[in-house]
């Protein structure tokens, strides 16, 4: 089965699974255990962000390179992400010490350090297994993580969990996956005796850009959450989250074309081939943009059924507003993240970085005056909105500078694309060689 097809099934699954589970919390705890539970995971999920942001897209590009030996690859960045993983754990203990909050940021300073070491098996088996196009197992991977966690929450029909129960099931589920990627040599353990001071360091030299623009995308979101937190509590905190989970529908497709763009990019990348790479981000960008465009206006239009099914009417009537603003951010969702992708497969990681901070400093500055001045929760998505305007902007401007982009042969691809391939399953069953 074609690779766009069967990464667009793991995704779709991914994102059914992980929205099951949000539903069942949202009926099942109680706004302050739900709010305090996605505070702990918006933060814990932001320094993973660290880790990731420096490894991830180094290790996929790196395996892509013609004369790349695996084996010392992968022993380099294991050695790596422990360090990473070592200082972070640090810091965050001795910020424990000096900072005194809310339920939801104490349970994040208690259990990070498990956290942190139980995912890191599992990070590495995505990573390889994205870079090997193996995204069978890579869905097989992502489901027992998620899965995990689904089935743990189901028994809070017979027992009511606590908020920091619903973290400790949360550690399992990752420790359950990372274990299957252990002994599945997907995690590419074995490898560590081969790491070389050397290679972590290029690894470092490449990914402390791509970190920056990891970070900031993490950022971008986790901020939203923990400004809500801070100035209105974590019952908002649940609010806002039921309509930031329904919108990540939109990611789905989204995820699935990066998954299989970013070593197709980066391969055309580092190859040199500047044409074909122009000719590949046009088409994928293009329908991707233009597939968005039905699906945005149909939960815009849907957004109180919608929301009401999914969080149910303790939830559903508060986001609606919220969640109309950030369809109209889903939009510009697929045009941003290629821009991104794009700039990082041609080897310019320190533009995105650039991109994305500016985003994350906009969004930051923009959040605390909405809060301040009483805009509420539909302030700090308005923000969020004006704020990928921008990104989009920055984006374009940086990657015409390099690939000299015209607006019209774009358009005209976009359309013989979509023309070619009418029927959407079409569309993610097209192999690499069309685009």
């Amino acid at each position: 089965m074609n690779k766009n097809i069967i990464s667009f099934i793991g995704q779709f699954l991914a994102a059914l699974t992980a929205l099951g589970t949000f539903m069942l919390l949202a009926r099942l705890v109680s706004p302050q255990s739900m709010g305090d539970f996605l505070l702990y995971l918006s933060l814990a999920t932001f320094l993973e962000m660290i880790r990731l942001g420096i490894l991830h897209t180094a290790v996929v590009r790196g395996l892509q390179a013609t004369n790349c030996q695996k084996s010392k690859l992968i022993g380099s960045a294991w050695g790596l992400a422990l360090m990473i993983t070592g200082v972070l754990i640090l810091a965050v203990s001795i910020l424990s010490l000096m900072v005194s909050a809310g339920n939801g940021f104490m349970l994040f300073f208690k259990w990070y350090w498990l956290s942190a070491l139980a995912l890191l098996p599992f990070d590495f088996g995505l990573w390889t297994l994205q870079a090997e196009g193996k995204f069978g197992r890579l869905t097989v991977l992502r489901l027992v993580n998620l899965g995990g966690f689904l089935l743990f929450v189901c028994l809070g029909w017979f027992y009511s969990w606590s908020s920091e129960q619903l973290v400790l099931g949360h550690i399992l589920s990752s420790g359950l996956a990372s274990f299957w990627a252990v002994t599945s040599a997907a995690s590419g353990l074995k490898h560590l005796r081969q790491f070389q001071l050397k290679s972590a360091s290029e690894l470092w030299s490449f990914g402390r850009y791509s970190m920056g623009t990891f970070l900031g995308t993490a950022l971008l979101k986790t901020g939203d959450t923990v400004l809500i937190g801070w100035f209105l509590g974590s019952s908002s905190v649940a609010v806002y989250a039921l309509a930031a989970k329904v919108l990540e529908a939109l990611e789905v497709p989204l995820r699935a074309v990066v998954s299989v763009a970013l070593p197709q990019l980066s391969a055309l990348g580092g190859q040199g081939k500047t044409d074909q790479f122009r000719i590949r981000f046009y088409r994928y960008s293009g329908w991707l943009g233009l597939l968005y465009v039905p699906i945005v206006l149909f939960l815009f239009y849907k957004a109180p059924i919608i929301l009401v099914w999914i969080g149910g009417q303790q939830y559903g009537q508060d986001s609606v507003e919220v969640f109309r603003i950030l369809c109209l951010f889903g939009l510009l969702l697929p045009l941003d993240r290629m821009l991104g992708i794009a700039l990082d497969a041609l080897g310019k990681p320190s533009l995105n970085m650039l991109k994305v901070m500016l985003m994350t400093s906009i969004n930051f500055v923009g959040d605390i005056i909405a809060l301040v001045l009483g805009a509420g929760l539909a302030g700090v998505a308005l923000v969020s909105l004006i704020n990928i305007a921008l990104g989009v902007a920055i984006g374009f401007f940086q990657l015409n500078r390099i690939l000299h982009l015209d607006i019209r042969i774009w358009l005209r691809l976009t359309f013989e694309s979509m023309y070619k391939f009418r029927r959407p399953w079409q569309w993610f069953a097209t192999d690499s060689r069309s685009f």
